[in-house]
């Protein structure tokens, strides 16, 4: 039954950090396209351009770069989620990611 209790914290562990990848990505999207890259605006809103997370490398704003350092921790979090307890355990599917 603690194993089964355990499992599950582990499992809304790996979806939060799914869902705060998301919204940080979300906010550094929105900082840097009201600041540093608002040039660029106007084309990533019409043509649909995602950003990679080595786009924000260059940014000379602070804000960007904690940011990324956040979301660069998110990921190496996830990753070691999944290399110690394995995407089937936590129900990852490739197309999610």
């Amino acid at each position: 039954m603690e194993n089964l209790i355990y499992q599950a914290f582990v499992k809304k562990a790996f979806e939060n950090l799914d869902f705060v990848e998301q919204e940080v990505m979300q906010s550094l999207k929105e900082i840097a396209l009201s600041g540093e890259f608002k040039d660029i605006k106007d084309l990533v809103e019409m043509e649909g351009l995602e950003f990679m997370l080595s786009d924000f490398d260059q940014a000379s704003d602070p804000n960007i770069h904690i940011l990324s350092y956040l979301l660069k921790s998110i990921l190496i979090a996830k990753e070691d989620l999944e290399a110690w307890n394995g995407k089937e355990f936590l129900k990852i599917d490739s197309a999610s990611q």
